[in-house]
């Protein structure tokens, strides 16, 4: 016979004072209801037959894994809890009781370890590096073991469900049966119709509309270029599989409803987060939209100058200034009038284009961004980063153009650099090794970097207008980029709900004494607000180190390509998205 038991005891049967224990035996005690009856058989037949009359929130492995613990008593003055019982393990004079509170689940209140608030991925298959890490990790015998504990995922199941067997047990007695009856029927008819809508939305596929073949093909590498290319098409593309995956998702909300989870409420969250910021998205960019459409005259005309002169104008008379020797640099002059000539050309022409398909339309286009706000303000916000790509294509064009001859000249003086000093790169060891050259070979890299340094100021000149130009533009994309960012992910519903009913969004169990009689309770413990904004985190780290002002720096003075971010790095797409496809 055992001295004492750890024991864990729902908190609102503090009062019982003798019955039948029913609950769990491993891997921990875990007590679910007590039974007012005559014997231990009476109490295993009311236990069976309680299994007939599972209601919806009722795990049926929960019920099969109950038992009859058995017959205990409470002393009334020291306050101790003795069991009886058939088994000699659980045979004991003594218990330690542990309280707990018993969750909702018809609030969908449980237990949870593993509970995340956005289960998301990367649109692009996320960083690789991460998981060949943890599988180097996973192999590694020397690391210590994790520490096992008795409230693992089984008791805390056993915990969420204490509740629902205690109905069970009592549900003869109880006035609600009808009631809870009804709505069992009702969730479960419900969760067939939505079934069967989900299989017919996900029945009519795309290839059957289109067909199947040559054209489709052709239409879905359309598609792929089209949201590579504009960011309208992206956030369109956005709204749609949000849209469309909204049918198939009811089921997965019924479920999350009738028979709680980590995973299911974590579905539950994930939907409804959509549904608030298409519904915010739509009402913000309403308000935008009409003030744009309502004031389209009045920004027309205070923009047409403003930007004629700087993306037309200003360029024009930089290149001419910058040909003139300019703050008295004396510029190579056969190459600078060449730089100049041909840069001319390219801002003369796309201006000509602006100016006659652009800035006398400009009223009717931010008319048309006003109308897109009426989908959302991504929408509008989508449009103005491509009007602001289409209207700078001459920038990027000659940014492309100077950007290379700067790169090339920085490689050929990488190469004079390593012929004075005796080098030469090793392209199969991929090292730099000594090397004797031959006087020819001294004799031409003298007069070719004679001709670098000459060309040099002319071409670092010309690079640096617009490069900068280039810097500022990206800049731009980077805040329109952001806003998307937030209109897009914004965990607005995971906030409210984390306000309205901390305990619907579980972080795991925390203990606490009770004042009244100093004995351990165990409580759902909420996720902190700063796990709200974990996905945040990851997208915010992107953008940071995208547009970094080192990295920035260094693609600068290295003669890059500086970009825009790819869409698909600041786009996550939801689990419950990806287990769709799956299957």
């Amino acid at each position: 016979m055992n001295d004492s038991l750890v024991v864990l005891w729902p908190k609102d049967l503090k009062n019982e004072i003798e019955g039948y224990c029913v609950g769990w035996r491993l891997p921990i005690i875990c007590v679910a209801s007590v039974l007012h009856a005559e014997s231990e058989n009476e109490a295993e037949s009311l236990l069976v037959d309680s299994a007939g009359h599972k209601d919806s929130t009722q795990s049926k492995s929960c019920v099969t894994s109950s038992s009859v613990l058995g017959y205990f008593s409470k002393d009334k003055e020291t306050q101790n809890f003795t069991l009886k019982s058939q088994d000699s393990q659980l045979d004991c004079r003594k218990l330690q009781v542990i309280y707990y509170q018993r969750p909702n689940l018809r609030s969908m209140e449980i237990y949870a370890l593993d509970f995340r608030i956005y289960n998301f991925t990367p649109a692009n298959g996320g960083n690789q590096k991460d998981a060949s890490f943890s599988s180097v990790l996973s192999l590694d015998f020397t690391r210590p073991s994790a520490s096992s504990s008795p409230l693992d995922v089984d008791t805390l199941g056993y915990m969420n469900h204490s509740a629902s067997l205690h109905h069970a047990l009592h549900q003869q007695t109880s006035p609600y049966g009808s009631m809870s009856s009804f709505v069992q029927h009702s969730t479960a008819y419900l969760n067939g119709s939505t079934t069967k809508l989900s299989s017919r939305i996900q029945a009519i596929s795309l290839p059957r509309i289109w067909g199947s073949g040559t054209l489709f093909e052709s239409v879905r590498i359309i598609n792929q270029i089209m949201i590579t290319i504009l960011a309208t098409a992206q956030q369109l593309n956005v709204r749609l599989e949000q849209i469309l995956s909204m049918p198939t998702q009811f089921p997965r909300m019924y479920h999350a409803i009738s028979s709680p989870s980590s995973r299911s409420i974590s579905y539950y969250v994930n939907f409804w987060n959509d549904i608030w910021l298409i519904f915010n998205d739509i009402i913000i960019g309403s308000a935008v939209g009409s003030f744009l459409c309502e004031n389209s005259n009045f920004l027309a005309n205070t923009l047409h100058g403003k930007l004629e002169y700087w993306l037309v104008e200003f360029p024009l008379l930089a290149l001419v200034w910058l040909n003139s020797w300019p703050a008295g640099l004396k510029l190579n002059t056969e190459l600078s009038q060449f730089y100049c000539h041909t840069l001319l050309g390219i801002v003369a022409v796309w201006g000509e284009v602006l100016q006659q398909a652009v800035f006398p339309h400009l009223s009717t286009i931010i008319y048309t961004i006003g109308i897109l706000g009426s989908l959302g303000l991504t929408m509008s916000v989508s449009s103005l980063s491509d009007l602001l790509g289409v209207m700078t294509i001459h920038f990027h064009a000659c940014y492309v153009l100077s950007a290379t001859a700067f790169s090339q000249q920085l490689s050929i003086s990488g190469s004079l650099w390593n012929l004075f000093r005796g080098k030469r790169y090793n392209v199969l060891r991929k090292r730099k090794d000594s090397w004797d050259y031959d006087v020819d070979q001294l004799v031409l890299g003298t007069i070719l970097f004679t001709l670098v340094a000459f060309l040099s100021p002319t071409i670092i000149t010309y690079y640096t207008l617009f490069a900068l130009a280039r810097l500022i533009i990206v800049l731009m994309h980077a805040g329109f980029d952001t806003i998307l960012v937030l209109m897009n992910h914004f965990p607005l519903f995971a906030l409210l709900l984390r306000v309205k009913n901390p305990l619907r969004m579980p972080g795991g169990f925390t203990f606490r004494i009770n004042g009244d009689d100093f004995s351990p309770m165990i409580e759902i413990k909420s996720v902190p607000f700063s796990s709200i904004f974990d996905h945040y985190v990851y997208l915010g780290s992107r953008l940071a180190s995208h547009y970094h002002p080192l990295r920035l720096l260094r693609v600068l003075l290295g003669g890059g390509r500086m970009s825009t971010i790819p869409r698909s790095y600041i786009r996550l797409r939801s689990v419950q998205n990806r287990d769709d496809k799956e299957e």
